[in-house]
């Protein structure tokens, strides 16, 4: 029984020590040690998405494709695979790779109508659509999701995306470079109520996280 009792207040230790590291991370590198240090606690797959964030944010974007598929076959069933399967297309877009992307965000949105995430991987076949030289097909994405989505949050970022679209379309000559997305953006939203006693690091982005 002491035996037992013993084990589960090292594991509890082990829980709080990772939570106080992750929401006291500044940098890849603390989220790499939390990865490697503390593997067996809910906050081993958070590190690794917010550090896949974190490269995209620097442009490193082939570290943070590998970060987001290794979170894919190493948590197949965990809660935000989802963010990683949108992140990596979002690497792929931003690699230049938009015949892929493309077809990525395309298929996510058509199994997931209403995932939270597919407005944002609406948004990226769209931009994918226009590199690829087919901004008709990109207009009629953003029209068709502002005529059946009215209370949509996303709304005013799909109107935006529309107007800009149509303008270069009209101004072929001037065309301006499509935007890519913004930092992989809200494709990562991060876990659970912070520690009364850790300040979360302003470097990372860790609303909306759940640890489930």
């Amino acid at each position: 029984m002491l035996v037992v009792s013993g084990w589960q207040a090292h594991q509890k230790s082990k829980l709080r020590q990772a939570a106080d590291k992750f929401w006291a991370a500044r940098n890849v590198q603390d989220l790499e040690i939390i990865s490697e240090d503390f593997s067996r606690t809910p906050y081993a797959p958070l590190a690794m998405l917010a550090s896949a964030k974190e490269y995209f944010n620097l442009g490193k974007y082939s570290q943070a494709l590998k970060k987001y598929s290794d979170f894919q076959i190493q948590n197949p069933t965990h809660h935000m695979v989802d963010v990683a399967r949108v992140g990596e297309l979002h690497c792929r877009e931003a690699m230049g790779q938009a015949a892929e992307a493309c077809e990525g965000f395309k298929a996510f949105v058509a199994r997931n109508a209403d995932h939270y995430l597919m407005p944002q991987a609406l948004l990226g076949e769209a931009r994918c659509l226009e590199v690829l030289s087919r901004p008709q097909e990109s207009k009629a994405l953003y029209e068709e999701f502002i005529s059946t989505h009215t209370n949509s949050r996303w709304m005013p970022k799909m109107k935006e995306n529309l107007k800009l679209l149509t303008r270069r379309m009209e101004k072929p000559a001037v065309t301006a470079a499509v935007p890519m997305p913004a930092a992989a953006a809200t494709s990562v939203a991060l876990p659970i109520p912070a520690p009364t006693n850790v300040t979360p690091s302003a470097m990372i982005d860790l609303s909306g996280f759940q640890t489930k």
